[in-house]
């Protein structure tokens, strides 16, 4: 099946039936079935996505995750942790959140699509997932902001290219203080990975 980028405008896309959207918004605050974040196995959680979580919805994400990691010994690089929020009280717009276990031990574009396979299997019709690793592990897989966009993209891809007949909606999240900054490298990454119009 081939697919087209079809521009909707300079931050919203589309690669078959999957619509890219990139947004300068508090990524708790954005209305979506899921938010897709990477952890590390040793449950040392303390970058700003974390702590959006935390801020709005208490341990409750986290803890849940902690709990799957005890059980699960032997989750790696790519693993995924899906958290129903229907018993999770807070203030968020999130419904769920899908845990990717990130280690620093494989690409990028591999975690996103994990998360982004799992939220194929649930039937999920919105995600948001942030910039990764643009954070505290800014810097120590992909080297520069062009190396991630470029991961991310070919992680979308690879997802759609695996369910070409489901939809699904990915709003890539970046925080408003640099989304300036952000926003071309994202536009070109997304025509050099999932094609030019």
């Amino acid at each position: 099946m081939t697919k087209e980028l079809e521009p909707r405008g300079a931050d919203s896309m589309s690669y078959g039936k999957v619509h890219v959207h990139f947004r300068a918004e508090n990524i708790a605050q954005v209305q979506t079935d899921a938010l897709i974040t990477p952890i590390n196995s040793l449950r040392k959680w303390f970058g700003k996505i974390d702590q959006a979580i935390v801020e709005t919805s208490g341990h409750g994400f986290h803890q849940a995750a902690s709990e799957y990691l005890k059980a699960n010994h032997k989750a790696t690089d790519g693993s995924t942790i899906f958290v129903n929020g229907s018993t999770i009280e807070g203030n968020r717009n999130f419904k769920n959140v899908i845990f990717v276990i990130d280690d620093l031990n494989i690409p990028l574009r591999k975690l996103v699509k994990a998360g982004l396979v799992e939220a194929y299997k649930r039937n999920l019709q919105i995600v948001t997932i942030p910039l990764m690793r643009s954070g505290v592990m800014a810097g120590v897989m992909e080297k520069n902001p062009e190396q991630v966009a470029f991961e991310m993209m070919l992680g979308i891809k690879n997802a759609a290219d695996e369910n070409p007949e489901s939809s699904l909606t990915a709003k890539i999240i970046v925080h408003s203080d640099i989304y300036g900054s952000k926003r071309k490298i994202l536009q070109t990454s997304a025509k050099r990975v999932l094609g030019a119009a």
